[in-house]
């Protein structure tokens, strides 16, 4: 088969793919709410004696909360929640007055991701001001924690890379007389990358799902998030790795043949080893799982394979072999990248198609968006990597002597830098990655936004909030229980309208454990947006504002707003 016969196969069948995907339902991964029991809005006569909200998928509630707050402000929940497959119940009290009640949640979704909201219902009548809520999102997290969460992700993920790369380098093309020092070292500190990220992906997992900081840590919650969906492909992960060191140790030191026995256990061990991603992420919950897992796991493995081979060839091999070994390494390298980049190629299409759904998906959220990034990274990446592979072609022309250095070929040195160039583009891919992995898919972004709207006389009341980047002003009209106008108005701290790209605006009520709800908000022009937002109950809400004023500055502040 030549190389342009496959080339037109592949495309053939990643538009054959799409095609087929695209006109279908899009599989969701983070869970949404579906309906509740009282719905949302509902008027019922007499108190119910529980409540009950359905979710788009299993959802954990042993690491999460519901909360019923009733009119007065106090909790009318009677005992922990309790969940069955996608439905979660909570009990309530018994002689609950009349008013409106208000329902937030916050729970854990099967990916591991932890999203929140609220649904309101009234009892006899609606209280005074009340308005309907109904809302579902991701969840807020502790900006430390979810740092920390990146910092782990990243690890793994070039821990898995640089453990791989060394490994099969080692096992199937590293000439015998170099000395195994470079690979052998970065094989072990691939090794502890991996397992140290995983470990302490899974600890910052609790405070992730949980909603609070590392000081609220407790043992109970880690053994909770261990046994969960993403908590036990964590822990299979280290076990894994536990059960790889004496493979390792053995291809580091140079005790491994060339025979099928060591070919048969390094590959199960890294199979096992790709599959504990997919379980932890957002395959995990897909509807296409058939498809989505093994599209997964073969995407990370190519990655690996990929990058990691790249490193040790850039790194150790280059500068040490000689002519004749890189004649017959290189070309075979060579072929091993294209089956690689083929792999991450369709893998690729496979999870943006079952993750993003629909074009607008595509270019509207954030998911998508960071998609397209890494799209645009792996083109660098095939360009520079053009380049690379017609210098090997070359490689075994003209007359030079096998036993001379192969960095002294001429060309050499601007390989080098091409594959350095190579890894480096990796390596932001693999950050976007990182990201992608804790970002909600494009095919749930925007599911049950906040509804209902009441209109109600009254005077704004006006806040102003600065920092040293922003000065923003927030009208907040009429500022009682129902329904809330924000207009929202940004400037320079010198007081010159600043051009917004983005805002983002949520409100929650921590003394009433009511979870943040996202306020959608329509820009008006370039410095001004407005939205608006049920509020049903009494207190002091904190609002936060985060606005985007370029590709890569953006902002928050905080705002405590009283609602009678």
């Amino acid at each position: 088969m030549s190389r342009q016969f496959a080339g037109r196969l592949l495309a053939g069948l990643l538009v054959a793919l799409g095609l087929v995907l695209i006109p279908a339902a899009p599989a969701s991964a983070h869970a949404t709410l579906v309906s509740s029991n009282p719905s949302a809005g509902a008027v019922v006569d007499s108190p119910p004696g529980e409540v009950t909200l359905t979710f788009s998928e299993t959802v954990n509630v042993a690491l999460g909360r519901v909360v019923v707050v009733d009119p007065n402000g106090k909790e009318a929940e009677a005992g922990k929640a309790s969940r069955d497959g996608d439905k979660v119940t909570s009990k309530l009290k018994k002689d609950l007055p009349r008013g409106t009640y208000v329902v937030s949640y916050r729970v854990v979704s099967a990916d591991g991701h932890p999203i929140s909201g609220a649904v309101s219902f009234s009892i006899g009548a609606p209280s005074k001001n009340s308005g309907e809520l109904s809302g579902s999102g991701e969840a807020s997290v502790d900006p430390v924690v979810r740092g920390v969460l990146y910092a782990a992700k990243f690890a793994g993920y070039a821990g898995l890379a640089l453990l791989a790369g060394a490994l099969l380098i080692l096992l199937e093309l590293w000439p015998r007389r170099i000395a195994l020092a470079g690979p052998r070292r970065l094989a072990w500190i691939g090794w502890g990358a991996l397992f140290g990220g995983t470990v302490l992906s899974l600890v910052t997992q609790v405070p992730y799902v949980t909603g609070g900081s590392f000081a609220s840590f407790t043992w109970s919650d880690f053994t909770d998030t261990s046994t969960s969906g993403v908590g036990a492909a964590q822990v299979v992960r280290l076990a894994v790795l536990l059960a790889a060191i004496p493979a390792v140790l053995r291809i580091t030191g140079g005790r491994a043949g060339t025979g099928r026995a060591d070919r048969v256990v390094t590959g199960a061990l890294f199979a096992a080893l790709l599959l504990t991603w997919p379980f932890a992420g957002h395959a995990s919950a897909s509807a296409a799982r058939l498809i989505s897992i093994p599209a997964d796991a073969v995407h990370v493995g190519a990655m690996a394979i990929w990058l990691g081979g790249l490193v040790v060839l850039a790194a150790y091999l280059l500068p040490r072999a000689r002519i004749a070994e890189g004649v017959l390494i290189l070309p075979v390298w060579s072929r091993w990248a294209t089956y690689a980049v083929v792999a991450l190629a369709f893998t690729g299409t496979v999870q943006a198609l079952l993750e993003v759904g629909t074009f607008s998906a595509l270019v509207g959220t954030a998911y998508g968006q960071l998609v397209i990034a890494k799209i645009v990274a792996f083109a660098a990446i095939l360009g520079v990597a053009a380049f690379a592979r017609s210098w090997v072609q070359r490689l075994g022309s003209g007359e030079r002597d096998p036993a001379n250095p192969l960095a002294g070929i001429p060309g050499a040195r601007a390989f080098r830098i091409r594959l350095g160039a190579e890894v480096g583009l990796a390596t932001v891919t693999i950050m976007l990655a990182t990201v992608l992995v804790q970002t909600s898919p494009g095919t749930n972004a925007g599911a049950n936004p906040p509804g209902g709207s009441v209109d109600q006389p009254g005077i704004p009341r006006v806040y102003t909030v600065r920092n040293s980047t922003v000065t923003l002003q927030a009208d907040v009209d009429p500022g009682t229980t129902g329904n809330n106008t924000i207009h929202l108005y940004a400037f320079t701290p010198d007081g010159s309208p600043l051009t917004v790209l983005e805002w983002k605006v949520t409100a929650s009520l921590k003394d009433k454990k009511v979870e943040p709800l996202d306020v959608p908000i329509l820009p008006i022009t370039t410095n001004h947006a407005t939205g608006d937002t049920q509020l049903p109950l009494a207190g002091n809400w904190t609002f936060t504002f985060t606005i985007r004023v370029s590709d890569i500055d953006q902002t928050t502040v905080s705002q405590i707003i009283p609602i009678r």
